[in-house]
């Protein structure tokens, strides 16, 4: 996106609470924090969820692309899903995005200053389905000529925007 700096979170998630250990040694960027939880499952399972949060710049955003599509087949193998979140502080012009990264829209919404666009994007290696669609990239977008924030999340967003 077009800013400087963006903030990044990761979230890995295991239903089995099976932790691969090449997970602890193989971060998206150099001092990247982690923080482990359990949790029990609505099935009754023991489901382990590892978050991280960090501040990045263009470079590092483009080796986070890099590791997210090399962790998803990883992950897919252990039961585990990632889910990626990146806000910047700024209004963003989604279909110059999505036709800069090839991204096909499914789902849009304009309310006033907020915009949510679901889209699919066939290099990334993961997709959630969303009512009919199948997605993996959702935008949103709030504020007016820069001002404002932008949130792209991989395949969809967890947190409040």
């Amino acid at each position: 996106m077009g800013a400087k700096k963006a903030e990044v979170s990761v979230v890995l998630w295991f239903e089995n609470a099976e932790l691969p250990l090449e997970i602890w040694t193989n971060t998206p960027i150099p001092d990247w924090t982690w923080t482990y939880k359990k949790s029990q499952t609505a099935s009754g399972k023991v489901a382990v969820t590892l978050s991280g949060h960090h501040p990045m710049n263009k470079n590092e955003e483009s080796n986070l692309y890099t590791w997210y599509t090399i962790m998803v087949r990883q992950l897919a193998q252990t039961g585990g899903k990632i889910y990626i979140d990146e806000r910047v502080p700024q209004a963003t012009d989604i279909s110059a995005y999505l036709s800069k990264t090839n991204a096909l829209p499914a789902q849009w919404t304009l309310s006033g200053s907020l915009v949510s666009i679901a889209a699919y994007q066939k290099n990334l290696p993961t997709n959630v389905i969303a009512g009919n669609d199948r997605i993996n990239i959702q935008l949103l977008s709030r504020g007016r000529h820069n001002e404002g924030q932008t949130v792209l999340a991989i395949p969809a967003l967890l947190e409040e925007f």
